[in-house]
């Protein structure tokens, strides 16, 4: 609690929560331009929001998450794992902080067996409950302008 403010994105960062971080009101992290975050100028009584593609983009080739995704496989909780189930729900717990469902625990086996290598872009076939699922999720996800 307390002492000097941290860059976003820099290693101090990851152990100082959000309101002490630095900004800068000249040139703002990019992370910040990217969602919405109201000029620091200029007082501002509610954000705007917006879901575009270009945030989703901009996260999955994001520094942050990629290194998140390392330490997570690269712990010693998934490495000790004796199984793929256990491995699956290791993760879940870290990420969701809660147990998979049957349902997410199989389709997360079937990406990894199709997906021996980890080179694939493609996620498993749909069946019936996740078309369900996806269809729930377009409520939070954007949506691409033809859908629109």
């Amino acid at each position: 609690m307390g002492g000097r403010s941290v860059p976003i994105g820099s290693e101090g960062f990851a152990t100082r929560r959000a309101v002490y971080a630095f900004i800068d009101r000249r040139n703002p992290a990019e992370i910040l331009t990217q969602f919405n975050f109201p000029n620091p100028s200029v007082p501002t009584g509610r954000r705007f929001e917006t879901q575009v593609p270009q945030q989703q983009l901009f996260l999955m080739n994001s520094p942050l998450v990629i290194e998140t995704a390392r330490k997570l496989t690269h712990s010693e909780e998934f490495l000790s794992q004796t199984s793929d189930e256990l491995r699956v729900a290791t993760l879940y717990l870290a990420l969701f902080q809660r147990p998979p469902s049957q349902e997410e625990t199989r389709l997360c086996l079937r990406y990894v067996e199709s997906n021996p290598g980890g080179a694939s872009l493609e996620g498993p076939a749909s069946t019936a409950q996740s078309q369900k699922a996806d269809e729930a999720a377009r409520r939070w996800w954007p949506r691409t302008p033809s859908e629109t």
